[in-house]
């Protein structure tokens, strides 16, 4: 199949893949409120929080080795903090690419 761009895509039996990625389902982000929360501000999106780099209230973790039986902690600063929880994978080594 070829896209308005040119792009080609090939379908797993054309392209004869004969390989497999081990699942390793995983959280990207995982934070609670700060107590100074406009120091987080990103006012490129929307206002929204920036959560790169990760901080106290935890943020960009991006582990694999943080899944199924992990257990990480987390200072509540603000009362009725809410957690925020995003950025899932099914599987990362050990970086970003």
């Amino acid at each position: 199949m070829t896209d308005e761009g040119g792009i080609k895509y090939l379908s797993p039996d054309e392209a004869k893949l004969n390989w497999k990625a081990p699942l390793r389902p995983h959280l990207g982000t995982l934070a609670v409120m700060p107590n100074n929360t406009a120091n987080y501000i990103d006012d490129s999106a929307a206002g929204g929080a920036n959560t790169i780099p990760p901080g106290r209230f935890g943020g960009n973790i991006d582990d694999w080795r943080i899944g199924k039986g992990g257990t990480m902690y987390y200072k509540v600063e603000v009362p009725g903090a809410q957690i925020v929880v995003g950025d899932t994978h099914a599987a990362q080594g050990d970086s970003e690419l």
